[in-house]
């Protein structure tokens, strides 16, 4: 018996008399359309759960077959089909940035113009392939724009997703891992959006494209990519998020996009204001229906396979089922070993470099030194330090305020924290009174 007649056969044992119509094969999934009759597909939709578990399959997804009205189950197939890097498309020549999403249920590719999208968001847990997909968009943005045309800045907390491209001529300056810097670096970028504006009114055009094409110096593409966002954010994340949506509100016409990733996608880390900011999205799996709805508005990211299985949501609100192709480590360097670094001098590095010059990585000492001073200061200010004090001042953790009222006090700046005051009282500007 096949799997068309043991899911018609499992819906009428449910109470749902509907037909089951030839599947559409896919490279992970069939889809089978169904003629539903009186059945409305709300019912199917409740059900799916242990319609999955009568037939032994790990998931079921329902919805309306992408360019028909009529309404499908997704069901995996027994073998997998891994599509390859290279079975990616050759450039579109209408796009200025294109980017191949991935295959659908037809065999037709998606691809999306990141100068218009104008910017995008990723989730999904450990092996969905996240990360694949930020390497395909990376690997083919080069393929086809040299550095005179696009540049990238690359942040990337867990220092190792990235660490491919730390000597690519694309680069604006190295793969930054400190998430300090990379918020001062989302400053820096807002700043330079701004002069960019400035330079747009100069010569009276209202976006990168028509601005290159009348102005002797052109200005590139500057493509952000952040690999891990809930690092910055739980790092920073008032700082962060502020810089983040102004890039994301106006950038666009200035030629700067943004590309954020997250394996953590909650509300608190993919906030609002963010994603409204941000209307094309990619989900891969993830463990639950809140953290599907963190990217997507709608639940259907946790009925995804894995390994490149994901949803695309474009502008219009549509849900697409794509396969993302496998980028091997291989496939990586072979896109970058011809495009290392090479110095070279271009207008606009030597007009705009002045920008993005920014320390990447501050050792831990002069953090500790820097935090120490900045203390210092707040006790001088207040004429007394409690841990809390310095925590509300947004400085540090507790048990890193711990650590820093340690080294006051050894310091000699405050005293021994005074259960009846509450607080430790300042010893340096007692010792100025004295004298």
């Amino acid at each position: 018996m096949t799997t068309r007649h043991h899911l018609e056969k499992a819906l009428h044992e449910l109470g749902l008399s509907v037909a089951v119509m030839t599947p559409i094969s896919g490279h992970s999934i069939s889809v089978y359309p169904l003629r539903l009759g009186e059945v409305k597909g709300e019912r199917i939709q409740g059900q799916l759960d242990e319609l999955a578990g009568r037939l032994g399959i790990r998931a079921i997804r329902g919805a309306f077959i992408e360019g028909s009205s009529r309404y499908g189950l997704e069901v995996p197939n027994t073998e997998r089909y891994t599509l390859n890097a290279s079975e990616v498309p050759k450039a579109v020549k209408q796009f200025n940035l294109a980017l191949h999403i991935g295959i659908d249920i037809y065999g037709t590719w998606k691809t999306v113009d990141l100068a218009k999208a104008p910017h995008m968001l990723l989730g999904g847990g450990t092996g969905s392939g996240k990360s694949t997909a930020v390497h395909g968009f990376i690997c083919n943005l080069i393929k086809h724009k040299n550095a005179n045309q696009l540049r990238f800045v690359m942040i990337d907390p867990k220092r190792v997703e990235l660490n491919y491209y730390r000597n690519l001529e694309h680069l604006l300056c190295p793969p930054i891992t400190d998430p300090q810097t990379a918020v001062a670096m989302l400053n820096s970028l807002a700043d330079h959006m701004d002069k960019r504006y400035s330079l747009l009114e100069q010569e009276t055009t209202r976006d990168i494209e028509s601005y290159n094409k009348r102005s002797k110096q052109k200005l590139p593409y500057i493509v952000v990519i952040i690999d891990e966002l809930a690092d910055l954010m739980l790092a920073s994340k008032g700082n962060c998020e502020k810089a983040l949506v102004r890039l994301a509100q106006k950038a666009r016409a200035v030629g700067i996009h943004l590309i954020l990733a997250t394996q953590q996608p909650k509300s608190e880390i993919v906030t609002s204001l963010i994603k409204v900011n941000i209307p094309v999205r990619l989900a891969f799996a993830v463990g639950n229906h809140h953290e599907s709805r963190a990217i997507l508005d709608s639940n259907g990211a946790e009925q995804l396979l894995g390994q490149g299985d994901c949803l695309f949501y474009n502008r219009q609100g549509n849900l697409i089922r794509l396969q993302n192709p496998f980028m091997s480590e291989q496939d990586i360097r072979k896109h970058i070993d011809n495009r290392a670094y090479g110095s070279f001098t271009d207008y606009f590095m030597q007009q705009h470099g002045d920008d993005f010059k920014l320390e990447t990585q501050a050792t831990a000492v002069d953090k500790d030194l820097h935090l120490f001073e900045e203390a210092k200061q707040l006790a001088i200010s207040q004429g007394k330090l409690t841990t809390a004090s310095l925590v509300n001042a947004d400085l540090c953790s507790r048990a890193k305020a711990q650590r820093i009222m340690h080294q006051l006090r050894t310091a000699g700046v405050i005293g021994e924290h005074s259960a009846s005051l509450g607080h430790s009282p300042l010893l340096l500007q007692v010792e100025q009174d004295n004298s």
